[in-house]
């Protein structure tokens, strides 16, 4: 099984890629990769998202793949793309 790959707009404008596998009405696990790093490695856990009833999501890193770099960021900024991300999935 293989994931969904999308582009979403973040409110500062920037673009954060996001993946998504499993089922979307189950239980939302979100996968955070250390850096570098992105969300391809999302579909490691395809397989058992779909098997299991779960939906992973994971965002790619910014600056790696195609998700927009953010100068100057802290740890803590990944919680607003983070937000983007799960509400743009409902």
């Amino acid at each position: 099984m293989s994931f969904h790959s999308q582009l979403l707009s973040t409110p500062d404008g920037r673009v954060v890629e996001l993946a998504s596998a499993g089922d979307p009405s189950g239980p939302t696990v979100v996968v955070h990769h250390g850096s570098p790093g992105t969300a391809a490695i999302l579909d490691v856990f395809a397989a058992a998202a779909a098997r299991d009833g779960w939906y992973a999501v994971a965002m790619t890193r910014p600056g790696y793949g195609a998700s927009t770099r953010l100068e100057g960021r802290s740890v803590g900024y990944v919680v607003g793309d983070v937000r983007v991300a799960l509400d743009a999935l409902g």
